[in-house]
């Protein structure tokens, strides 16, 4: 990521893009392995040297108030 997306989009977050691949700069959310060297602010984050896999699963917004979730 350049450093303007890491001002505009913090390190690990997930959007929502609808194409076949992710844009430049970002990985897709399949569970992949990435270069914890390369990426050390993404392992950081994330907690390990690899992408969520969101395949099959849709975002949704966290209830703060757990009234609803």
């Amino acid at each position: 990521m350049t450093t303007e997306q890491t001002t505009i989009t913090p390190v690990g977050t997930v959007i929502a893009y609808h194409a076949t691949t992710a844009p430049e700069g970002y990985f897709a959310c399949d569970g992949a392995e990435f270069d914890a060297d390369v990426y050390p602010k993404l392992a950081a984050v994330l907690g390990k040297n690899s992408v969520p896999d969101l395949r099959g699963y849709f975002i949704r917004g966290y209830a703060t108030n757990n009234d609803v979730n």
